[in-house]
């Protein structure tokens, strides 16, 4: 029932796309994804996306990043995560002065498992995440796959927080907006 429950989020989605999101995606990454209208382009970087969706004393976050593929070690989850945390200490501040977002592995070492998406092989990491110098985490999943056509690695990150809220339906949305993913043919 789980790829039913993706794939209903995925139509819901489709009604109202974020066009800017669309155009940054494929300006950046060469990526199409449905991102619904209410996530906003938070930031901007070489090689890094970042939409949010604030609503109601919570936050969906989608993180897209990429980085040269070197060797096949791009899959290891060790690497992933070591990965994740440079992005997001320079690209993901917390509320506070020089706070930040990092996987927070020290309660629950983050899952990962080896999968075929869209042809593609990948790393999904499922694991919490946390503000550094701060009091918010919260759930994230993340996609990493190499695009060897153009020679680079590419994490679809997304994230929830929601304190005091179940999280479980919250994360599912944000995994169907990931998995929506499409190389663009060039």
């Amino acid at each position: 029932h789980d790829n039913a429950e993706i794939e209903r989020l995925q139509q819901i989605y489709k009604k109202s796309l974020n066009l800017k999101a669309a155009e940054a995606l494929k300006e950046n990454f060469n990526l199409s994804m449905n991102i619904p209208a209410d996530y906003f382009l938070a930031k901007e970087k070489d090689n890094f996306l970042w939409f949010r969706r604030e609503a109601n004393k919570l936050s969906q976050g989608i993180l897209i990043y990429s980085y040269p593929y070197t060797d096949t070690n791009a899959y290891n989850p060790l690497k992933i995560i070591s990965v994740r945390n440079q992005f997001t200490e320079l690209y993901v501040p917390g509320p506070s002065d020089s706070s930040f977002m990092v996987i927070a592995d020290e309660y629950m070492e983050p899952v990962s498992r080896t999968l075929r998406l869209k042809k593609n092989l990948a790393t999904e990491i499922r694991g919490l995440w946390e503000v550094k110098k701060d009091f918010m985490g919260g759930p994230f999943i993340s996609y990493t796959l190499v695009d060897t056509k153009n020679n680079r690695v590419i994490t679809l990150d997304g994230y929830v927080f929601a304190p005091g809220e179940r999280k479980h339906d919250l994360l599912k949305q944000v995994q169907a907006i990931l998995l929506s993913f499409e190389f663009i043919e060039q």
